[in-house]
């Protein structure tokens, strides 16, 4: 997800959506959107008047201008005024990039009211806004039948801001950026079946997170966790047929005799339960018991991107737990 910022008064921003986060109660139309609803032939203040939208969390109400610029305004609900945090406003830019989506649109402008900022920093706003609609536009369509209407992905998303905010909402796009992108790494090795996301897939999407961004890569295979008496992760590995796998990146960002931040990921890509097999029912969402290492895996995708001054280690003890003849007894 891209972001850039937008200083263009909003009845004049040209973009398939227009979403507008707003809180519950104030004046009709909000002072801020007075321009845009007399160009757009009153509809915003028609849709808050007559109650189809009233500012609760999450509410939407999409309406068609008249002539204004932009060819949908999509209100979205921030809920109470007082309560409006740097997450309602992830969250409402996640509604919204979901409606863009369902509408085929590849981009669209976000607008958060001003009544509505609740004093949060232009900085933030431009990074969750980012963030959020990163998060509202993934879907995972991978090793799916198309559908019959396929959707374009949605890749860009404009912060509309005063110019005086225009810098520090910039920089916030871009710290935004890269969380959205660790994101979505972390949701597509969650979302992969245990027979793809195996360890050694782990072990190789890490080996080509260090190819791309400089890190460095260690991975142990079961003969070299042997040498290290990794006997706990050898044993929860010796019922798969699949080798383990032990890995350990590493950003070096400070000094070398700065201490790292050390992050561990469980990795088992699909845990049965072993000899103590569990129960049938929601057995195929045991593969998400290598969300942790997906966790490091897509923190280390933002490491790249942002390059901070620290030092990281992830550790991610990679393995299958599943029941056979060879498999640990308990």
């Amino acid at each position: 997800m891209t972001g850039t910022t937008l200083t263009t008064p909003l009845a004049q921003v040209e973009t398939p959506l227009l979403a507008v986060a707003l809180a519950q109660g104030g004046a009709v139309p909000p002072p801020s959107l007075a321009e845009l609803d007399r160009a757009a032939g009153g509809v915003v203040a028609r849709a808050i008047t007559s109650g189809d939208f009233k500012g609760k969390r999450d509410e939407t109400a999409l309406l068609y201008p008249s002539g204004a610029k932009p060819q949908r305004v999509l209100l979205v609900g921030l809920g109470k005024p007082g309560d409006v945090t740097r997450t309602s406003v992830r969250r409402a830019a996640a509604v919204a990039a979901k409606r863009a989506r369902a509408l085929g649109a590849t981009h669209f402008t976000f607008a958060l009211a001003p009544e509505a900022r609740n004093g949060i920093a232009a900085a933030d706003v431009g990074q969750v806004v980012v963030e959020g609609a990163a998060q509202g536009a993934w879907a995972f369509t991978e090793l799916k039948a198309a559908p019959d209407e396929p959707k374009a992905e949605v890749e860009a998303v404009a912060v509309a801001c005063d110019a005086k905010d225009a810098n520090a909402v910039g920089a916030g796009e871009r710290l935004g950026e890269a969380l959205a992108a660790g994101h979505f790494l972390t949701r597509y090795l969650q979302m992969l079946p245990g027979n793809v996301c195996t360890p050694s897939y782990l072990a190789d999407r890490a080996k080509q997170l260090a190819d791309q961004y400089g890190f460095t890569c260690t991975v142990l295979d079961r003969a070299q966790m042997r040498e290290e008496n990794m006997g706990a992760l050898l044993a929860v590995a010796q019922g798969s047929q699949q080798e383990p796998r032990f890995i350990v990146l590493e950003h070096r960002g400070a000094a070398a005799a700065d201490a790292p931040v050390a992050l561990v990921g469980k990795g088992v890509t699909f845990d049965s339960g072993g000899i103590s097999i569990k129960p049938a029912q929601n057995m195929e969402d045991m593969k998400f018991d290598m969300s942790g290492a997906a966790a490091v895996l897509g923190t280390f995708e933002a490491l790249g991107k942002l390059k901070p001054k620290l030092n990281v280690v992830g550790l991610i003890p990679a393995t299958e737990n599943l029941p056979s003849g060879t498999a640990v007894k308990p």
